[in-house]
């Protein structure tokens, strides 16, 4: 098992090229508790405070692909990466690499990674998707936004949208747009530490 604090080589190297390429901090929202010495990549970063978070739904939702059902509540405990994405959009196809990546990483550590597909009318596109990519983790198939709708202010116009949960099931974190491996450790990392 990797320490939390000793990521594999590849993952810091990340980190380094993207503090020197210029992703600095922006100021976190007000009232987020975000230690001095993280360098959050933009505003919404920073975990909401504990008494803020509003819970995650905790309902059964179809797998993409297969016969079966996925509630969030089955990785409870865990911080989860909750990703919508959909094939046909550029950024959530740019960001991927940085998932699996990221998923790759802390497979040893109490993180699970959560796919959402929205909005892909076709649910072969979406495996095709998967396929292409080789995501090592599940996806919600949601071509109706029904789970979408679920997490405040994320729908289509959003995507990508990654939503974090802390290890309670709520939500600690919400990014809108395209995230990187960079940011979105810097978020793992700081929910692990709660614990």
């Amino acid at each position: 098992m990797t320490p939390r604090g000793a990521r594999r080589p590849v993952l810091a190297l990340l980190l380094v090229v993207g503090l020197v390429l210029g992703a600095c901090s922006s100021s976190p929202p007000a009232g987020a508790e975000c230690p001095d010495d993280v360098a959050v990549v933009r505003p919404g970063g920073c975990p909401l405070p504990p008494d803020q978070r509003p819970p995650a739904p905790t309902e059964d939702f179809p797998v993409l692909g297969s016969d079966e059902t996925l509630s969030l509540a089955d990785v409870a405990g865990d911080v989860v990466v909750v990703n919508f994405w959909a094939s046909w959009c550029g950024p959530c196809r740019r960001e991927q690499p940085e998932l699996n990546l990221l998923a790759e990483e802390y497979a040893d550590d109490t993180v699970a990674f959560v796919g959402v597909n929205v909005q892909d009318d076709s649910e072969a596109n979406a495996l095709l998707h998967v396929e292409e990519f080789d995501i090592p983790y599940p996806s919600i198939h949601d071509p109706t936004t029904r789970v979408a709708g679920t997490f405040e202010g994320v729908g289509p116009e959003t995507l990508p949208a990654t939503i974090v949960l802390d290890q309670q099931g709520r939500v600690a974190v919400s990014l809108f747009g395209e995230t990187t491996a960079i940011e979105l450790s810097q978020v793992i990392d700081l929910l692990l530490a709660e614990a």
